[in-house]
């Protein structure tokens, strides 16, 4: 309950992460502590040098959002075909560098599954959004940075709600391989 939300028994969470630093393998399964697996992606992702979404997309992202926001009657879908904003989204997720691509796609694909057991997890997409937002996107400190941040979540909860529209999960052959390629040559420090 409230998966993402509990945090980790800090020694447990220092301890995994040392472990995969080392190289070790790790049994997460074997741990059986869901929270502190759940702390250690978290940290895993604020740590990045750079956001899932870098900093020089960053900006777009936000303007996509707030442009939707001072135009509060932008066409919506029809006939099951995405609006603007979401063609838009599509468009700039696809100019992510191939890793952030498709860390992104995975980790998306993954929370949109939590997401379907929000009934016994409680994480529904926004409160995944919620969660995550901060962690896919660094945002400045302060009362501006709360702002977009906010944005930021927004923006994270409509990448969950239209997961297979934005990846285009139907015709992803060429997606897969690329980001297979890639999970070979990645190394985390």
């Amino acid at each position: 309950e409230g998966l993402f939300r509990v945090n980790g028994n800090v020694k447990v969470v220092d301890r995994l992460r040392q472990q995969f630093e080392s190289g070790a393998r790790v049994e997460l399964q074997e741990l059986g502590d869901v929270c502190a697996a759940a702390s250690l992606l978290k940290l895993f992702l604020r740590e990045l040098p750079e956001g899932v979404i870098p900093s020089a997309l960053h900006p777009r992202f936000i303007q996509l959002f707030k442009d939707k926001d001072l135009n509060p009657g932008q066409k919506q879908r029809v006939d099951g075909r995405c609006d603007a904003q979401e063609h838009s989204l599509r468009d700039l997720i696809r100019e992510l560098p191939d890793t952030h691509y498709c860390l992104l796609k995975y980790l998306c694909q993954f929370l949109t599954k939590v997401a379907k057991h929000h009934l016994q997890n409680r994480m529904n997409v926004h409160n995944l959004a919620t969660v995550f937002g901060p962690n896919f996107f660094h945002v400045p400190t302060g009362l501006e940075g709360m702002k977009e941040q906010d944005l930021c979540n927004k923006i994270m909860a409509k990448i969950l709600e239209n997961y297979n529209t934005l990846f285009e999960v139907a015709y992803t052959e060429n997606d897969n391989q690329r980001c297979e390629n890639l999970a070979r040559l990645i190394i985390v420090k």
